[in-house]
């Protein structure tokens, strides 16, 4: 019986900053900057003989960060161009212990990205192809032992090295008018 159970979720306040140079028909260069601040709530109030049974832990903690963007476009002929960027997404959960809580808590991996695009200005649209690569390494937790979780509800966890790396190809077109 789950009676009385809330649920939300919160979102942190944001503040962005940013610059750019550009040389109309050439080339542009921009960075910003973005501030993430914390935030803490619970996913799922419910009491806890149920919270206990939840396989994820339903509370969150982010701790502020900061992330970066930097992009340069260079216009090779007037209606084609080239644009590289690169960019963080710092985590921003609380750092792991060396010995984790008997709790699922959330991995902490920062990571790093880049992306390469070409770009065609037609009268009426604007088409990029490219890719976008980002990798990145931290700590997450895993269950001691699967097998007696299965078994006992054992709710054992280990640190663990972490590292995730994440390759995409996109094709866009907007309307320009």
């Amino acid at each position: 019986n789950i009676d009385g159970a809330k649920s939300q979720t919160a979102v942190g306040w944001t503040l962005r900053t940013g610059a750019n140079y550009a040389v109309p028909h050439h080339f542009t260069i921009s960075v910003d900057l973005t501030l993430h601040g914390p935030v803490d709530y619970t996913i799922v109030d419910v009491d806890d003989e149920i919270a206990a049974r939840l396989p994820f832990d339903p509370h969150v903690e982010r701790e502020p960060v900061v992330n970066f963007n930097l992009g340069v476009e260079y216009l090779v002929v007037p209606e084609v161009s080239i644009a590289f960027g690169a960019f963080s997404n710092f985590s921003s959960s609380p750092d792991i212990p060396a010995s984790p809580a008997e709790r699922v808590v959330l991995p902490h991996v920062d990571m790093y990205g880049t992306t390469l695009a070409l770009g065609y200005f037609g009268d009426h649209t604007l088409t990029r192809v490219g890719t976008l690569y980002s990798f990145g390494s931290g700590v997450d937790v895993v269950p001691e032992n699967d097998v007696a979780r299965a078994v006992d509800d054992s709710r054992g966890f280990r640190r663990v090295d972490f590292f995730q790396s994440f390759f995409y190809f996109f094709l866009s077109s907007t309307f320009r008018y």
